[in-house]
């Protein structure tokens, strides 16, 4: 009876692969005997990303490949190399300084005798003459001997309200608050200790000018000169007319007259000399 079975089973399972995987096991069942565990089929297993150590292929030799610039080294434009140099000169470019006002040579013209101011506007020079209460020149101080230069000195006191240019408009824009202001301000006055020698029979001497309720210190420059008998002092003593607040509001402008400008004083022997 079991050699009847085992040939039934056997012709039922011929030929598949799977008849015989079955047929091992209903032998084993039949016969008796321990089950032998059949080892699985091997499943490939997916390579490891991190472990690949097949070579890889090696392209076909071609034309090297250019290489990968990062965005922040990429190659300029031609426009955007021709504006670099723009760029790099607008930042390098120090800071516009201010503007410095107009100073402008005063015309080198003798002086009148006694003491003048000496202003440029646009239309021209104006001088302007200083006089006392009386009608009479101001007169300057100027002590100078070459042996005590250290003794020297240079001074004047003048009354504004009695200057004149000759010039009825300019007369009465003089004696306004924007230039001299006399009501507010009676007296302008230099005085200057102590020179020193620049030149034969010329002269520096630093002293303070006070105009308009303002002290600055200036420098006197002297030159004298001997004509027969007589001697000949010049002097010019400049300055800053913002310095004094002489001739504010559209008079400050120096497109319209210059920021500098200068009292000027010519002396004869026995006039204003000690």
């Amino acid at each position: 009876m079991r050699s009847f079975t085992l040939f039934l089973i056997l012709s039922a399972l011929a030929g598949t692969a799977h008849a015989q995987a079955g047929l091992s096991t209903t032998l084993r069942s039949i016969f008796g005997g321990s089950p032998t565990t059949e080892p699985a089929p091997a499943v490939p297993k997916p390579a490891d990303p991190g472990l690949n150590l097949k070579p890889a292929a090696i392209p076909a030799a071609g034309p090297a490949a250019a290489p990968t610039t990062p965005p922040s080294a990429a190659p300029a434009t031609p426009a955007a190399a021709a504006a670099a140099p723009a760029i790099a000169a607008t930042v390098a470019a120090p800071v516009p300084s201010v503007v410095a006002p107009a100073v402008i040579a005063l015309p080198d013209t003798p002086a009148p005798a006694g003491l003048s101011l000496v202003l440029l506007p646009l239309s021209g020079a104006v001088t302007a003459q200083f006089a006392d209460s009386a009608g009479q020149p101001a007169q300057v101080q100027v002590n100078i001997d070459d042996a005590a230069l250290q003794d020297a000195l240079i001074r004047f006191t003048v009354e504004p309200l009695y200057v004149r240019t000759g010039v009825a408009q300019w007369d009465a824009d003089l004696r306004s608050r924007p230039w001299f202001d006399p009501r507010g301000y009676a007296r302008a006055s230099f005085v200057a200790s102590g020179a020193r020698q620049v030149a034969p029979g010329e002269y520096e001497a630093q002293g303070t000018l006070t105009m308009k309720g303002f002290a600055r210190t200036v420098t006197a420059r002297i030159r004298m000169t001997q004509s027969g008998a007589s001697r000949v002092v010049h002097g010019e003593i400049p300055f800053m007319r913002a310095d004094f607040r002489l001739g504010e509001a559209h008079w400050s402008d120096p497109a319209l007259m210059a920021a500098n400008a200068a009292f000027r004083f010519r002396l004869e022997s026995g006039a204003g000399n000690d």
